[in-house]
């Protein structure tokens, strides 16, 4: 009967020794797992941010092609008027006169 008792003794401990070891082992696998889901959620952070930056310059270069395209506008005004300028009727200097208008309020 004692024989029986220290066996089961040693089942006992053996287990409660294994039981430990798993404990530990589910330990450093839920730290792990933290970890990764700290580093996920910062990439998840660093994307969404990217996307704000990429839609930010997708704006600026919007606004910046307008403005091109305005300049590309006052630049062939100028250049008819460059070529209007020797031969000048009361109608182109009119037109011009208003062109010139227009062009300063663009460029405000």
């Amino acid at each position: 009967m004692r024989e029986i008792d220290d066996e089961l003794f040693d089942k006992y401990t053996d287990l409660k020794a294994q039981l430990a070891a798993k404990e530990a082992e589910i330990n450093d696998l839920k730290a792990d797992l933290s970890a990764r889901q700290d580093s996920a959620r910062m990439r998840d952070y660093q994307i969404a941010n990217q996307q704000e930056m990429i839609e930010a310059y997708k704006a600026e270069l919007a606004q910046a092609r307008e403005k091109i395209d305005r300049l590309k506008s006052l630049v062939d005004g100028v250049k008819d008027i460059v070529e209007l300028f020797e031969t000048v009727t009361p109608a182109q200097r009119k037109w011009k006169d208003n062109w010139l208008r227009k062009a300063r309020g663009m460029l405000k």
